[in-house]
């Protein structure tokens, strides 16, 4: 996948869904994490190429950061209209990501996919580093929550 520029973009990420078209940058992100969890507790999983789909997902993020100053729904260029025609898949600008599921992401800067590359990231920075189980927003935190102490800004009925 890349985007239309002076020399293309040249990423790698994982679909939204088998059946659409198009890097989707929130569930990469998510597989990074899951890949560096997997390489974390079994081991590196060499035996099927684990470690070269986390560096270029991860570089791809990384790059995405660097390029964009946030990570884009897509970089596949395009309008709404390209993609509702149907006729998009394999033009230069096929309507951004095709989900699969009905609807497309476009190329704009995204909350969701830029938010869940800064927990990659800090999930684990690269390669070799180490893994931070406390980055990943569905694990149980290693230090239990703080209890709320001051409530006096909260309404009488939420404290």
């Amino acid at each position: 996948e890349g985007g239309l520029r002076d020399a293309p973009l040249r990423v790698s990420g994982t679909r939204f869904t088998t059946i659409g078209n198009g890097v989707q940058w929130e569930v990469t992100a998510s597989a990074v994490m899951a890949m560096a969890h997997y390489q974390q507790k079994y081991g590196p999983g060499a035996e099927f190429h684990l470690p070269e789909h986390l560096k270029q997902a991860r570089d791809s993020l990384k790059l995405l950061l660097t390029t964009y100053r946030g990570v884009p729904q897509s970089v596949l260029g395009g309008n709404y209209g390209a993609w509702q025609s149907g006729k998009a898949i394999g033009t230069k600008y096929p309507g951004g990501t095709d989900t699969g599921l009905g609807w497309p992401y476009l190329r704009y800067l995204g909350t969701v996919p830029t938010a869940w590359t800064g927990l990659a990231l800090l999930y684990q920075s690269g390669e070799g580093e180490p893994v931070n189980e406390d980055a990943n927003p569905y694990a149980v935190p290693a230090q239990p929550v703080p209890a709320g102490g001051d409530c006096s800004c909260l309404p009488p009925a939420a404290r």
